[in-house]
């Protein structure tokens, strides 16, 4: 049933966005190559058969084994990454609508992605893991090599949306448009970009722990240590005027 939602709610949302713009861009430089279209396509069917992996063995198992605390757990993690999915693909959706407007900004930094560069990337990969720790909670008690192997279905997730089609070409995007902005460069540089995390916090992390343990390796190529700096600074400044007008 979670798997169900999950399309419902995914499916509809990208209908509805087509049916609005009409288009869909994510296909235009592959509409007129069969070669791309079948590698995307059949790549497509690769990510959902592993992905459906935990479900496919608990179902084909037939197991009967009581509800546990990492099943309740895993459910916790899927209506969190949920709902941290549907509300930024929402509130992404709501922000492209006004990229018209001339006084808009040209990225978007309020909401979920004033915390995360990428939430909805964060919600998808925690769902799934979500899917996983459930069925890998009954599988473990009957198979347990299965519960581990099944394992793949998020991690390949989290490997496709940080290292490969999502955050990579989505920073691509977005540099092209506003690499020269410096409130953009401060956004990217203070925001984590995925795990939704306190900006004062993030930026004081340093360069090498951003690349290495937050995957930030490909999105911050175009910050120099001192531009580092200069944006750490900044940042540090603007906390103390932000918490005095909280207290007046």
């Amino acid at each position: 049933m979670l798997v169900s939602l999950w399309a419902l709610r995914l499916g509809s949302f990208l209908l509805l966005r087509v049916l609005i713009r009409r288009k869909d861009t994510r296909f235009d430089r592959m509409r007129d190559s069969l070669p791309k279209l079948a590698l995307f396509w059949g790549l497509q069917a690769v990510w959902v058969w592993v992905t459906s992996v935990p479900l496919m063995w608990v179902n084909m198992c037939r197991l009967e084994t009581p509800v546990g605390l990492l099943d309740h757990v895993g459910w916790a993690c899927w209506v969190v990454g949920f709902l941290c999915e549907g509300i930024s693909d929402f509130q992404k959706h709501c922000f492209t609508q006004r990229t018209s407007d001339p006084r808009a900004r040209p990225f978007l930094d309020t909401g979920l992605w004033h915390y995360s560069r990428h939430p909805n990337y964060f919600g998808e990969i925690l769902l799934w893991f979500g899917v996983w720790l459930s069925a890998a909670s009954g599988l473990a008690t009957v198979y347990p090599t299965r519960a581990l192997i099944s394992f793949v279905s998020p991690l390949l997730a989290f490997t496709l949306l940080v290292f490969v089609s999502g955050i990579p070409l989505a920073e691509a995007r977005d540099d092209r448009r506003n690499h020269r902005l410096m409130a953009y460069k401060q956004y990217k540089f203070c925001t984590s970009p995925l795990l939704p995390l306190p900006k004062t916090w993030y930026a004081s992390v340093p360069i090498w722990a951003k690349r290495w343990l937050f995957f930030d390796r490909y999105q911050l190529a175009f910050i120099t240590p001192h531009l580092s700096r200069s944006l750490e600074s900044s940042t540090l400044r603007e906390r103390p005027r932000r918490s005095a007008s909280r207290a007046s």
